[in-house]
């Protein structure tokens, strides 16, 4: 039987990956390994402050590392 803190997590990872715009946005991170806020919203066709919403959701669940240049 898989233990308690091991469904929490999936259950956490579920919920993040759950949503289009953020499958959208690992995929293209996946085929581009680091992008702009702006080519970012560029390659998927969302507005920044929609994309900035779903990074930081994915930054707090600790699926990607945020760079400030």
């Amino acid at each position: 039987m898989i233990d308690d803190f091991v469904i929490l997590k999936l259950s956490k990872l579920f919920n993040i990956i759950s949503n289009e715009i953020r499958i959208k946005i690992i995929y293209a991170l996946m085929e581009n390994n680091s992008l702009t806020v702006t080519e970012l919203s560029e390659k998927i066709n969302i507005p920044q402050n929609t994309l900035s919403a779903h990074l930081k959701i994915l930054h707090e669940g600790a699926y990607l590392i945020k760079e400030q240049k």
